[in-house]
């Protein structure tokens, strides 16, 4: 009799906290070149005290830019609005680097890079 084969189990990646990206009035704060792992959700957080409003999206300079596996939200030429107060997630569930700009704040950049 042919012993059955035992499935492989591959780790699932848990982090223990969500990587978070604070929104300043005309700035980003926090890690802003992170490195996560792919199905990873990143939080933009806006606080009530010190945040603005913001339009995000993907691209560099406050100007849009088409990254194909960035969360559909993000990678759109009207963005998504925050506003003091205001968390967003965003789960990145594709490998590759994305820039995240504020239309209204050029400076705020940030890059998040995605691995397998």
């Amino acid at each position: 009799m042919t012993p059955t084969p035992t499935p492989l189990v591959v780790a699932q990646y848990t982090p223990s906290s969500v990587p978070v990206v604070t929104t300043g009035v005309s700035t980003f704060t926090g890690n802003l070149n992170m490195r996560i792992p792919v199905k990873t959700t990143v939080q933009f957080v806006d606080p009530a005290t010190k945040g603005g409003y913001h339009i995000l999206f993907t691209g560099i300079g406050g100007k849009y830019f088409h990254q194909a596996g960035a969360p559909a939200a993000l990678d759109s030429s009207k963005g998504v609005s925050i506003t003091a107060g205001t968390t967003l997630t965003f789960p990145f569930d594709a490998p590759g680097t994305y820039d995240i700009t504020c239309s209204l704040h050029p400076a705020m950049i940030v890059q998040i890079t995605v691995t397998p």
